[in-house]
């Protein structure tokens, strides 16, 4: 369930990660009790009729948990199709009991809290990344590990789920004693190859989502996607059509280079459509000296 009002108080991000839901207490809506056959066949049947990766990742974590496995922490990060987008995440904590759908923007590629933490290694490179947090070759080495540390995490581990196209990866956390048993890491590894599966079908419905909501406005897009979209048919809506000038565009574009008429054009593009967005208005189109 999403809460009715996005806060991502007292979690901080930062700025370049976008909060998009929330789902909070997730561990009422799955078995109290359950086992990792369970879980496998839950992933075989019933989690395919799971609409949103934000309910299936929160039911996935919980449903862990029911099983035994000292979860602590849960996270997925997966790449898309999108010019400004690095990808999407979904992280977990067991602690708040709170699920959150972010999208994190392309230039955190250009940081040091991206450069620096485990995840860089899984999506560039799709190494498998285990650190324990006593270890302090591995705090050194990564700043997330000393943070970790600090709210009691024992073990983190880092590692890719598959993905043709990218890096797709999921972080696993515990704060027992000694980290995660041998016994525990094979199995959730097993479980994570079916759960795999789901994270590709999404990423295709996510993509769908993004290059229609593009081209089309999200309105539209939805009804494309759900199959209400029917030919010949129609539907009155409030529209507006909104004329307005740049001034001195012609003598811009005879001192101005390529590039920076587009990057003036970009911004100009930003302030004016970024108001409408503002305002839970869709912007459809864009029509020069028409």
């Amino acid at each position: 369930m999403s809460g009715a009002r996005i806060d991502p108080a007292p979690r901080q991000y930062p700025a370049f990660v976008s909060l998009k839901r929330r789902a909070i207490e997730g561990h009422k809506r799955v078995p109290a009790t359950c086992s990792a056959a369970d879980i496998e066949a839950w992933l075989l049947d019933a989690a395919l009729h799971v609409p949103r990766a934000l309910d299936l990742i929160d039911q996935l974590a919980w449903r862990l948990v029911a099983a035994g496995f000292p979860l602590d922490r849960f996270s997925v990060h997966v790449g898309t199709l999108h010019p400004q987008l690095l990808g999407f995440a979904w992280n977990w904590l067991r602690a708040d009991t709170i699920s959150d759908d972010e999208q994190g923007a392309a230039e955190s590629l250009a940081t040091d809290a991206y450069r620096r933490n485990p995840l860089a290694q899984v999506i560039e490179h799709g190494r498998t990344i285990r650190v324990l947090t006593a270890n302090p070759d591995d705090v050194a080495r990564y700043p997330l590990v000393a943070d970790l540390a600090k709210s009691g995490i024992s073990e983190y581990i880092a590692m890719p789920i598959s993905g043709a196209a990218y890096h797709n990866a999921v972080t696993l956390a515990t704060r027992r004693d000694g980290g995660f048993s041998e016994q525990q890491r094979d199995a959730m590894a097993r479980i994570l190859k079916l759960f795999a599966l789901h994270v590709e079908r999404h990423i295709a419905l996510r993509i769908a989502d993004n290059a229609l909501a593009a081209y089309l406005g999200e309105l539209a897009a939805g009804k494309v996607l759900s199959g209400r979209i029917k030919r010949g048919a129609g539907e009155a809506i409030r529209a507006v059509i909104w004329m307005s000038d740049l001034r001195g565009f012609t003598g811009l574009t005879e001192r101005l280079g390529g590039a920076d008429m587009i990057s003036l054009l970009n911004a100009y593009f930003e302030e004016m459509a970024g108001a409408v967005l503002a305002q839970g208005g869709e912007v459809l189109k864009f029509i020069a000296d028409g």
